[in-house]
C-alpha cells in the first residue's frame, strides 16, 4: 500500500498522474480513465457486472477486465472513503492454488466463453503463452462440463488458499498485479455500507 500523492487537490487527476507511472490507463464502461467504486444493488448496477449478481455482498476472488480479450496488467485502487464498517479487499496469487498437473492443463486447454456483447470469444483460464490468468465467473460460461468441472476446482482450491486483505484507509492506494494476482471483496458480518468509496484505474 502506497499513500496517493498530492500534486493537485483533484483526488481523481492525483490517482491518474500516479497511475501513469504504471502504464496507460484504460478507460471503464463509462468512458472514464478513473471509476467509481461503491457498493451498488442488484438492480442497480451494469447487467454484466459482479455488483449485478453480488449486490452489497461478498464479492468472490477475480481478475479485473476479464471481459476484455487482454484484461489489464495492473488495476489501481485508492480509498475515499472506507465507510462506516470496515470490509476488506482480499488478494490471493494464482500461482499459489495447489492442485495437480492435470488441472493446470485444464486450465490451460478448457475453453469459456467470454461475455462482451457482440464481442464475446472463447478463452481458457490460464493463457500460458502471455503468462496471465483470467478469472471471473461473472463473464466466463463453461463451454462444456469438463470445463464446468474445470471452474469448480478452481473455486474450491481458491476457498482454502492463503489469502491477504487490506483494510482500507482514506488515501490508501494499492497496485494490484492483475495478470497474477485476484481479489475479491471481503464482507464481515453485513453487507458493504453504502458510503464504502473506492477509485480504480486499469493499466495495460
Amino acid at each position: 500500500m502506497l499513500p496517493l500523492p498530492r500534486a493537485t487537490d483533484c483526488f481523481a487527476e492525483d490517482l491518474l498522474c500516479f497511475s501513469r507511472r504504471l502504464g496507460n490507463p484504460l478507460l471503464g464502461r463509462k468512458g472514464e480513465a478513473v471509476e467509481s467504486l461503491r457498493p451498488q444493488s442488484s438492480d442497480e448496477a451494469h447487467p454484466c457486472s459482479l455488483s449485478a449478481l453480488h449486490g452489497p455482498n461478498q464479492f468472490p476472488l477475480h481478475s479485473d477486465g476479464a471481459h476484455r480479450f487482454l484484461p489489464p496488467q495492473f488495476v489501481v485502487l485508492a480509498c475515499r472513503c472506507a465507510g462506516s464498517r470496515s470490509v476488506p479487499t482480499i488478494l490471493v496469487r494464482f500461482a499459489d492454488i495447489q492442485m495437480p498437473d492435470r488441472d493446470w492443463s485444464l486450465c490451460e486447454g478448457t475453453p469459456f466463453l467470454v461475455s462482451n456483447g457482440r464481442r464475446s470469444f472463447y478463452m481458457t483460464i490460464v493463457q500460458s503463452a502471455r503468462k496471465f490468468v483470467r478469472f471471473d465467473m461473472g463473464c466466463m460460461t463453461p463451454a462444456s462440463a469438463a470445463a464446468a468441472d474445470v471452474r469448480e476446482t478452481v473455486r474450491q482450491k481458491l476457498d482454502g488458499c492463503e489469502s491477504v486483505a487490506i483494510d482500507w484507509r482514506e488515501g490508501d492506494v494499492l497496485i494490484i498485479d492483475n495478470w497474477n494476482v485476484l481479489h475479491g471483496r471481503g464482507v464481515v458480518d453485513d453487507v458493504a455500507p453504502s458510503n464504502r468509496h473506492l477509485c480504480r484505474v486499469s493499466i495495460q
